[in-house]
């Protein structure tokens, strides 16, 4: 049974149900063979060289020798060999066994030969060469990698860095991800979309080069300030509709459209990053495994019907648009599941019913993005652009009249010098924190 239990385990169609690391795999394999080879006989005494040592004992004291017992009219046999001793090293036994046990030495048959477990790569430091990039700093971690800020030494730039993790390097999924991300981002040349600059598959770590962007993210941003103005929003939120123009154009759905994947450099351009999740639809809906972030995910793609589009990204942004403008998600749960349901299920109260701040205005395009059906929604980018635009005119001419009120100025602000003055003001915000 332990047998076929391993053999499942190991061998299983889903890479989450399988051994994660060589590490644990060898752990289960020792408790395998400790169930298969039984107890020793008492007149057999182990090896020297395979008997686990007792945390409790130096490594370097050897054992009191205990005298074995003879079988009758047989000779006494011999002491036991000390288990530690100058010519022979006693190399520790890896088992899996009960408490109880952690302190019994432990043998394996001397028809067993010791494993050598491979010492796994370790992450990697700052100070650090993959390729030509120098390792400065690590900037974040996901499931399946970290990203690190680093030096491009011919180029003479900052870029950043995307590695699989050690314990994922030999997961295909992961590496394919990798690729696929690397592919997708080469195809979008757009100034709202962080850049790729190289893809390195021949060392031991795989690893993608992109764009730097000196800054921040909108997660950050919403920790450090709560929320930002809705004029400051609907100006982020326009330069994501954009990049999203240039990827539904090619067919392309992010499908993890979250605050944490929108960077906004120190001028205050949005861009969109980590299409590790981006699928290619070879039509206006494909079928697609599941895949996202419950709090922003499409009743749709949270439901997994297998038939998502770009609808699914106009949804999770329209989430996030209600996040920035309020401080809060529309939908909370002790579960995942509790979250994805409350998406498919529940109303969603207006953003200006929560901050009362919030024009009705934008309130009206939050809410026609996050419709339940897609259908409902707006039915591509373009769509969404002109509405954003529309709110940007009118909550400029607000802004305006406004300054107007309050200086007595007839100078009518031009839009440029407003979003200067906004993004500024975003920057000024969080560096006074």
């Amino acid at each position: 049974d332990v047998c076929v239990t391993f053999i499942a385990r190991a061998t299983h169609k889903q890479p989450k149900e399988r051994f994660r690391t060589v590490r644990e795999m060898f752990v289960a394999l020792e408790t395998v063979a400790k169930t298969l080879r039984g107890p020793i006989p008492a007149t057999h005494a182990p090896h020297p060289a395979v008997v686990s040592q007792s945390p409790a004992e130096p490594a370097n004291e050897p054992k009191p020798t205990v005298p074995t017992a003879a079988t009758p009219g047989q000779a006494p046999l011999p002491p036991a060999v000390p288990t530690a001793s100058p010519q022979v090293a006693s190399p520790p036994v890896v088992t899996a066994g009960s408490a109880a046990d952690d302190h019994k030495p432990t043998a394996m048959l001397p028809s067993m030969p010791l494993l050598s477990l491979p010492t796994p790569k370790p992450h990697p430091q700052i100070g650090d060469q993959l390729g030509r990039c120098l390792i400065t700093d690590q900037i974040g971690q996901g499931g399946f990698g970290a990203v690190y800020r680093a030096i491009h030494k011919s180029l003479k730039i900052p870029v950043a860095v995307k590695v699989i993790l050690p314990s994922d390097a030999q997961d295909s999924s992961a590496t394919r991800q990798l690729f696929s991300e690397a592919r997708l981002l080469a195809q979008m040349n757009h100034p709202h979309i962080v850049r790729v600059l190289d893809l390195e598959d021949e060392g031991e770590i795989p690893y993608l080069v992109m764009e730097y962007v000196e800054g921040t993210n909108l997660h950050e941003m919403l920790q450090c300030v709560g929320r930002i103005q809705p004029l400051q929003a609907v100006q982020i939120m326009l330069q994501i509709t954009e990049a999203l123009i240039a990827a539904e154009k090619l067919r392309i759905v992010h499908r993890d459209i979250k605050p944490g994947n929108i960077l906004i450099s120190k001028d205050g351009t949005a861009k969109l990053a980590d299409l590790g999740l981006a699928i290619r639809t070879n039509d206006a809906t494909g079928t697609v495994p599941l895949a996202g972030t419950a709090h922003y995910m499409a009743p749709e793609q949270g439901m997994n019907t297998g038939k998502i589009d770009h609808r699914a990204d106009i949804y999770a942004l329209g989430v996030t648009f209600y996040q920035a403008v309020t401080g809060h998600l529309p939908f909370e749960g002790e579960t995942t599941i509790d979250v994805m349901l409350k998406h498919l299920q529940d109303r969603v109260v207006p953003p200006h019913h929560v901050n009362p701040s919030v024009p009705p205005a934008v309130s009206r395009v939050i809410l026609k993005m996050m419709e339940k059906k897609p259908e409902d929604r707006y039915a591509n980018g373009d769509e969404l652009k002109a509405a954003l635009q529309d709110l940007l005119t009118q909550l400029q001419d607000k802004e305006s009249a406004n300054e107007k009120s309050t200086t007595g100025s007839s100078t009518h602000t031009t839009l440029t010098e407003t979003q200067t003055q906004t993004k500024s003001s975003i920057w000024r915000r969080i560096f006074r924190k």
